[in-house]
């Protein structure tokens, strides 16, 4: 079982996602059921909005997913990132505004778009599921193998031996996750938590959330930053994006290209810091 975890490390990002498998003893509600409720078109079919809060207890790391008809944001302590259609659209970091120019790649696209909330896998087992006041109680075990690739793939320390317990309450009408509790145990019978989240319905659009998608939709007030990549041959390629005066602009740099210019023979880099509230024409070259 994994939860969705996506960490903007630099330019790169760690990425994961909340897993179940069915049982066949006594259910109350089956994967498939589970798979349904919590997709995300159906999800907002019923709510304006969810969001899912997330806490790692051993370094008291919290994240949080916001989801609504028109955006996905994901917050971090001193961070936060804005995905439009399921693509990273706008990063905010100290304070600080910045659009996205991709330079001969894709946009960074956010892992599970079509379900932030829910994913099954084979590979855990359901050990109990109960009805009880109106909610769906379900625990179950995951694997040694399973539980080490998400630890170690999420940054955090495991034990060897130890697998996830993991509990979950949905909501008994409409099977759709309320929250989790995930815990570690090792063969010992010792145990430590490991992740506790919980997801709201119909929350209101954060703050940060309405002021980075303002942003990203504005047609006022903008500079424009350009850059060309290898001037002068066959392979010129010009790209551009427009961001209110004031914010910064990340440029995702594709491999082979290192240095940012300001001349088209590419060499005088680009110095800080950078005038935000001004046009920029910038250049690249491969190898350089």
């Amino acid at each position: 079982m994994k939860k969705i975890h996506s960490i903007l490390l630099g330019m790169g990002l760690i990425t994961g996602g909340l897993m179940l498998a069915g049982w066949t003893s006594g259910e109350t509600v089956t994967l498939e059921e589970i798979d349904t409720a919590t997709q995300t078109e159906q999800l907002l079919k019923n709510h304006s909005s969810f969001q899912i809060t997330s806490v790692y207890v051993d370094d008291d790391f919290t994240y949080s997913q916001y989801v609504d008809k028109d955006l996905l944001l994901v917050s971090y302590p001193d961070s936060a990132e804005l995905y439009l259609d399921g693509q990273l659209n706008y990063l905010s970091e100290e304070d600080s505004l910045s659009g996205i120019l991709y330079i001969l790649q894709d946009p960074v696209a956010y892992p599970a778009t079509d379900n932030v909330i829910f994913s099954s896998s084979a590979d855990e087992t359901i050990t109990s599921c109960e009805e009880k006041d109106g909610k769906i109680y379900v625990s179950s075990d995951a694997s040694p193998e399973d539980t080490e690739k998400q630890v170690t793939g999420e940054g955090f320390p495991y034990n060897e031996g130890e697998y996830f317990i993991t509990d979950y309450v949905l909501d008994a009408e409409t099977f759709t996750l309320l929250s989790l509790d995930e815990t570690l145990v090792a063969p010992d019978g010792s145990t430590r938590p490991y992740i506790t989240a919980t997801i709201e319905y119909d929350v209101e659009r954060p703050e940060l959330a309405q002021t980075m998608y303002e942003h990203s939709k504005a047609i006022e007030n903008l500079r424009q930053v350009t850059l060309t990549t290898d001037p002068d041959t066959e392979s010129e390629k010009t790209f551009s994006v427009q961001v209110p005066k004031g914010d910064g602009v990340v440029i995702y740099l594709p491999e082979g290209y290192d240095g940012i210019f300001t001349d088209r023979a590419c060499t005088k880099e680009e110095e800080s810091p950078v005038d935000r509230n001004a046009d920029a024409t910038l250049y690249m070259a491969k190898g350089k």
